[in-house]
């Protein structure tokens, strides 16, 4: 026995010193301290996951901070370029207006852009507890709707819609679920190419909100990126509209909060948003 405790303190000795990846051997003698050498393994492999984890968060948090500084950087470096020019004495009335109107639209873009990523730090806290509550998904995908009305004339948008006569009630928090429909109704008004349609249906005991639009220069492996932090892709109807990269982020942790799924799926050109519950 003592000298099968000294083979593991050895082995474990140069596992530590990294001189050796190998687990500690279970091939032993004594039933009880293979037991000990199968328990010690799974220690190792769960330490070994722990900093698996934690590499890949850091270097995940490294692209994050570098993405956030470029986007930060190019919206303010923009608009003290115009503000030196706004200095200029001989500058006349019609640029002035129109270099007033840039750095107005440079401060909203960077302001939401901070706005977003305050959103998501709380979002991730732990402390970040939603109001769960019985909602009536009907009403509150209606009220979203006719909400952005004005949007969708300002630009040509006639969606197809299709909510289900059925009352269809889930357990979230309101406004968690507002924000999550608001947020993909603006990310279809962003990138859509034509095909706008949203619907509300129940398959079995499942209730899918679901958000379909034509679009352009997406492909599969952009799917099981474009809820990551910072994905970007110049897919937008507007060239104007610069995305932040973080709305769909955001849906999704908000979807998240409140127990749902969201996932997408792409035929041809054709983008499929889904956010899914439990019904009640």
């Amino acid at each position: 026995m003592k000298r099968e405790i000294r083979s593991i303190s050895n082995q474990l000795y140069d596992y530590n010193i990294l001189n050796s990846k190998k687990k500690i051997s279970i091939n032993l003698g004594d039933k009880d301290i293979e037991k000990l050498a199968v328990n010690i393994n799974e220690n190792l492999n769960l330490i070994e996951n722990i900093m698996s984890e934690y590499k890949d968060s850091e270097e995940k948090l490294k692209i994050a901070i570098a993405s956030i500084s470029h986007d930060i950087r190019t919206p303010l470096t923009s608009i003290l370029g115009y503000i030196q020019m706004l200095k200029r004495k001989e500058i006349n009335d019609e640029k002035y207006n129109e270099y007033i109107n840039i750095v107005e639209k440079r401060s909203n873009n960077l302001k939401e852009l901070l706005d977003e990523f305050f959103e998501l730090s709380v979002l991730e806290s732990s402390e970040c507890k939603a109001n769960l509550q019985s909602l009536n998904v009907n009403n509150i995908l209606c009220e979203s709707i006719t909400a952005f009305y004005d949007k969708f004339q300002k630009h040509s948008i006639s969606p197809q819609i299709d909510i289900l006569s059925e009352c269809l009630r889930i357990v979230g928090d309101e406004s968690y679920l507002r924000r999550s429909i608001d947020n993909l109704i603006t990310n279809m008004i962003k990138h859509s190419k034509g095909k706008e349609v949203i619907r509300l249906y129940k398959e079995y005991e499942i209730v899918i909100i679901e958000f379909e639009n034509q679009i352009e220069n997406l492909n599969e492996d952009d799917l099981n990126l474009m809820f990551d932090k910072f994905f970007t892709k110049d897919i937008s109807r507007n060239p104007n509209i610069k995305s932040t990269g973080l709305g769909l982020t955001i849906t999704k942790k908000l979807i998240e909060k409140i127990d749902g799924k969201i996932y997408a799926k792409l035929n041809g050109d054709i983008l499929k948003i889904y956010i899914s519950f439990n019904k009640i």
